[in-house]
């Protein structure tokens, strides 16, 4: 009986541990991390929060060509919380959210223009983000 509860007891033990999976670790770059250079290791997620206003038509595009050291894994806009006892305010800007993956050992400038992406005309003035990742082997 005793070997019995023992087993069960390791058998649940072992489940309840591989219910939790280490997370790959985070980098948050922000609109202060322009011109920087940032050094992660393999599987390192990096997560870039540009201030965006789609009501404006303007969006942020990235212009790194696409690579194995750091792919986009997604792209997405978070709109702005609404205050409370305020209604939700159109034209309100909120933030552009990019998740990358450090993949490979490498070093790659990522470089994101705001524009309007149909307009073929260069703006004279155009907000610009770049930072270097230089991606290492794992720890």
């Amino acid at each position: 009986m005793r070997k019995l509860l023992i087993s069960i007891f390791l058998g649940c033990l072992f489940v309840f541990l591989c219910a939790f999976r280490t997370s790959n670790p985070t980098l948050l770059l922000t609109e202060a991390d322009n011109g920087k250079t940032k050094i992660v290791y393999q599987n390192t997620l990096v997560i870039l929060h540009l201030p965006a206003n789609a009501s404006t038509g303007y969006s942020w595009t990235v212009t790194t060509p696409a690579n194995f050291v750091l792919p986009l894994q997604s792209k997405h806009y978070i709109a702005p919380t609404p205050q409370p006892n305020h209604p939700p305010m159109v034209g309100v800007p909120g933030i552009m959210e990019f998740t990358f993956q450090a993949m490979v050992p490498g070093k790659v400038q990522l470089k994101l223009i705001y524009r309007r992406p149909w307009e073929k005309v260069k703006p004279a003035v155009a907000a610009q983000f770049m930072v270097t990742i230089r991606v290492k082997g794992r720890p």
